[in-house]
């Protein structure tokens, strides 16, 4: 499968709370042939972005203390606007997560998911067309 993913040069951060859940993802993906950083929480993660080009997806938990996911993916994306972000969550609702990334060209994995899952949907998420960001209501055309 690591073949079908064309992972040479992709950095992921892989962000979790769950020492068990990032172990898992960040081994998966490594093991794909990805280039993997890990992180139990979002200021670890922000940290770890140092220059725009650091990382092409982010894997992150939604629910975690003091900054969640969404909050995190959203301040990322500032400093790399391609930035191609999967959120996992096994503790809020979909709909919740449905109505907080929608637009955002986030994409989204429940947990509990099996490694191949988690592969199945980087991959999904890495081939689609660039993620379109929606400018901010007072933002007009040729205003920037």
């Amino acid at each position: 499968m690591a073949s079908a993913l064309h992972p040479a040069g992709t950095k992921v951060l892989v962000v979790d709370d769950d020492p068990i859940v990032r172990a898992i993802a960040a081994l998966s993906l490594s093991g794909a042939g990805f280039a993997v950083c890990d992180a139990d929480c979002a200021e670890a993660a922000l940290a770890a972005v140092s220059r725009p080009a650091s990382i092409d997806l982010l894997v992150s938990d939604v629910v975690m203390p003091r900054v969640n996911g969404v909050q995190l993916a959203r301040e990322l994306i500032t400093r790399v606007p391609d930035l191609r972000v999967l959120l996992i969550s096994g503790n809020c609702a979909l709909e919740v997560v449905e109505h907080e990334i929608f637009g955002s060209g986030m994409a989204f994995l429940a947990k509990p998911f099996l490694p191949e899952t988690l592969l199945q949907k980087v991959q999904e998420v890495l081939a689609a067309p660039p993620p379109r960001r929606h400018e901010p209501l007072w933002v007009t055309r040729g205003q920037r």
